[in-house]
């Protein structure tokens, strides 16, 4: 079975050189994953509330009615936004596991984040006929 894998922070696609019918099961579905690993943080600007919770910072939630918060998945740097906007408390990794538990998995601020959780959500869909 041929394995499938994308390093997204380096846009580099490994084994990607399949002939048609030899395709892993669920290859489909790295569309999505791929999304959710490149950018998070126009994930985290589309859901402000949290981004101010999470990181235990006062004035975020304003934000949101700036046009640039209100269409995250158009910045060209997601990341640099967030750190300016949270004064560089903003951390890539401490700060994706401070906001995560507070994102609203309904939000429809980033249409990336929306197909990501369309995606998830079809995944466990299609979990359940295999059981």
């Amino acid at each position: 079975m041929p394995i499938v894998g994308h390093l997204a922070e380096n846009d580099l696609n490994i084994g990607d050189e399949f002939r048609e019918g030899n395709v892993a099961p669920g290859v489909r579905n790295l569309e999505f994953i791929q999304i959710a690993c490149h950018e998070p943080e126009s994930f985290y600007l589309g859901d402000l509330p949290a981004v101010e919770k999470g990181l235990e910072l006062k004035g975020i939630e304003k934000q949101k009615l700036k046009r640039k918060f209100r269409e995250p998945d158009s910045l060209a740097n997601p990341a640099e936004e967030l750190f300016k906007l949270t004064c560089n408390v903003y951390d890539k990794v401490y700060g994706s596991r401070a906001i995560s538990p507070h994102m609203d998995l309904s939000s429809k601020v980033s249409d990336s984040f929306k197909v990501l959780i369309s995606g998830i959500n079809g995944l466990i869909k299609e979990s359940w006929l295999f059981i």
